[in-house]
């Protein structure tokens, strides 16, 4: 979960790509990843929560901007995904 944080972070364009993806894939009103904030626990379930019903959009997206942005923190996202 720390490395999808950090790569909606430190990029405001990618969340913005994120959401468009959404869109393009059918769901009609897309959110924004719920990012956690360490101290609340609250927010870790909503993360969580929201991971189970979006989780399956994942894989495509990050590997498309792997191919833009080829950080650490997106090839260890694409590796964990690709892990059964």
């Amino acid at each position: 979960m720390e490395k999808v944080k950090e790569t909606f972070t430190r990029s405001p364009a990618r969340r913005r790509r994120y959401v468009d993806y959404l869109k393009f894939h059918g769901i009609s009103q897309p959110r924004k990843i719920p990012l956690f904030c360490k101290t609340r626990w609250n927010s870790w379930f909503e993360m969580v929560n929201y991971t189970k019903d979006y989780l399956v959009y994942w894989h495509r997206f990050f590997q498309a901007e792997l191919e833009f942005d080829k950080t650490e923190a997106l090839t260890t996202i694409i590796t964990f995904l690709s892990d059964k």
